[in-house]
């Protein structure tokens, strides 16, 4: 989730008046706008016709592999683009809209009478559908955030060296290829010992090269974060973060009714992975790292009764790297061990990348933690109760356990 004095709230604010204002014991105040930034994410002062009555949303979603789920558009890829949002405009629209980045917040009004916004990402437009009803033109104007960007393909091959730091190099290429000038990427003391090459095939982009060096480095892929910033964390972060919110009676607002959905018998208890760079006679423990869902849910082995084992290849030159990617992905292809929650709570504009939350729901019997795989926000008019509420989906926190029973 968003710091409580994250940018804009950095300055004027304390971080218990932010608290006090998400925690209002009544439905808060709520507005809603758009910044529009040029391309170094500057505010240039424009203003885009948003329809206050149905301004649109912000939507943040990953959930691969999708397949579990047996949608109809079931797929095993990783979201290249996790944050997404809507615009929906009424009348003429005088930026020009492929050359500007736009940047929807939200402000809730504080117990002490002040406007605290929140920042809800950074995105660029692709091409909106446009429809004259004989009155208005209307827009609706679909938003992909900056990352988007980096699924560029690439021209020629990329070559790296070995002794060369991974993650400041992506850092550097962010900075030298996109422009990008301010980072939420923390350093690291990893060095590459094999190096890398990614040849121009004419379907590799930069961020599948972005994404697989970081993978090496052990850290999450690329995103952006609520302010436009390039985000990747290292995978040992993930793995140890801690609930950030309660959603439940006494306690995060929560709305009584939600549905627990039951996933695919697909979703596998038992993970194989394998270093693509491992040696040739690889063994657990040794370019292999096996984990099991001894007994989250009903996939689990305990409830299902028997193992159910899918091999996962990833990026990893040594076993610590790997040790560390097998705990987070874990979490992804075990599925909450096979049941997710959707439901809809008090809006709470601080959701952002892979949030942790704790949730309390005695009538579905559910407690505990649970990792976030979509958050939906809306941005419109308040009119109603309805309108101060958010979706969430969430799947539960897998007890992860290696061979060696760690």
């Amino acid at each position: 989730m968003q710091a409580w004095l994250a940018k804009p709230r950095d300055v004027g604010f304390t971080e218990a008046e932010v608290r006090d204002t998400l925690l209002l014991d009544h439905a808060p105040l709520v507005r809603h706008g758009v910044d529009v930034l040029d391309a170094a994410d500057k505010a240039t002062g424009e203003t885009v016709p948003v329809d206050l009555s149905d301004g649109g949303e912000v939507v943040w979603a990953f959930r691969p592999p999708d397949d579990v789920a047996g949608g109809a558009d079931a797929t095993t890829d990783v979201a290249a683009v996790r944050r997404t949002a809507t615009l929906n405009l009424t009348g003429p629209v005088d930026v020009p809209i492929f050359a500007r980045r736009f940047r929807p917040w939200v402000e809730m009004l504080s117990p002490e009478d002040r406007w605290v916004r929140f920042h809800l990402g950074v995105f660029v437009a692709t091409l909106p559908p446009v429809v004259d009803d004989g009155v208005l033109i209307r827009r609706s104007l679909e938003l992909v955030d900056k990352s988007h960007r980096y699924r560029r393909l690439l021209a020629d091959t990329v070559s790296i060296p070995p002794g060369t730091n991974l993650v400041q190099w992506v850092i550097d290429m962010l900075a030298a290829r996109f422009g990008e000038t301010s980072f939420s990427i923390p350093a690291s003391t990893f060095t590459s010992t094999e190096g890398y090459v990614q040849h121009a095939d004419g379907q590799a982009t930069w961020l599948d090269v972005l994404n697989s060096v970081l993978q090496t480095a052990a850290y999450d892929q690329l995103t952006v974060d609520a302010n436009g910033r390039p985000r990747a964390r290292p995978l040992s972060e993930i793995a140890g973060r801690a609930s950030e919110h309660t959603y439940g009676p006494a306690a995060g607002k929560i709305v009584v009714a939600g549905r627990v959905e039951s996933l695919l018998p697909t979703v596998p208890n038992v993970l194989r992975f394998v270093a693509r760079q491992g040696p040739s006679l690889a063994e657990d423990g040794n370019g292999i790292r096996i984990v099991r869902n001894q007994s989250t849910g009903p996939a689990s082995i305990d409830e299902r009764g028997e193992e159910d084992e899918l091999v996962v290849e990833v990026d990893a030159e040594d076993q610590t790297e790997l040790d560390q990617i097998a705990v987070v992905e874990a979490q992804r292809y075990f599925a909450g061990g096979g049941l997710r929650f959707s439901g809809q709570v008090g809006l709470n504009p601080r959701h952002g990348d892979r949030d942790v939350i704790t949730l309390d729901k005695p009538r579905l019997g559910l407690s505990g933690e649970w990792l976030v795989t979509e958050w939906r926000l809306p941005l419109r008019r308040i009119t109603s109760a309805d309108a101060v509420l958010m979706s969430l989906t969430c799947e539960q926190r897998v007890d992860v356990s290696t061979e060696e029973g760690s």
